[in-house]
């Protein structure tokens, strides 16, 4: 994962969440989230999704389920090593009307993220590095970011 993902390792660092802390974080964040329109108000706009991802020939399995949650959790086998548990963020599929104008969704929505409360309450456990490098911790540090 390091070789792939993390520059050979070079200040790269994996945060370990409490999954259980992190679902009630998220859940609590989109959940209670509305779209304002100066007319109305739209409630359960989002809908978040856990699983385990299926790893799958691509060369011979490039058939697609009619359910597009479900494709967001197929990858390749070539990334099997992984063992990938993958949170996806989706929102209405179609028009999505407010009032009598058609609300069309941003590739990617950003939310806010409290990391030291985080890791204050636990719902991140650990910061792994690949060399137990300790100038990362110290960088975090000096952001006001450290573990208990």
């Amino acid at each position: 994962m390091w070789e792939k993902y993390g520059n050979n390792g070079q200040d790269s660092l994996c945060l370990v969440f409490n999954f259980g802390k992190l679902r009630q974080i998220l859940n609590e964040t989109f959940n209670n989230s509305v779209l304002i329109d100066s007319n109305s108000i739209c409630s359960q706009i989002f809908s978040i999704n856990y699983g385990n991802i299926e790893y799958v020939d691509r060369e011979r399995n490039t058939s697609k389920h009619p359910n597009n949650i479900y494709n967001t959790y197929y990858k390749n086998n070539l990334f099997k090593e992984e063992r990938e548990f993958r949170i996806a963020l989706s929102t209405p599929i179609g028009k999505y009307m407010v009032g009598e104008q058609e609300l069309i969704f941003p590739p990617s929505i950003q939310f806010p993220f409290n990391f030291q409360k985080a890791f204050e309450e636990g719902t991140i456990e650990s910061i792994t590095t690949y060399n137990n490098d300790h100038d990362i911790k110290n960088k975090l540090k000096q952001l006001g970011i450290q573990q208990k």
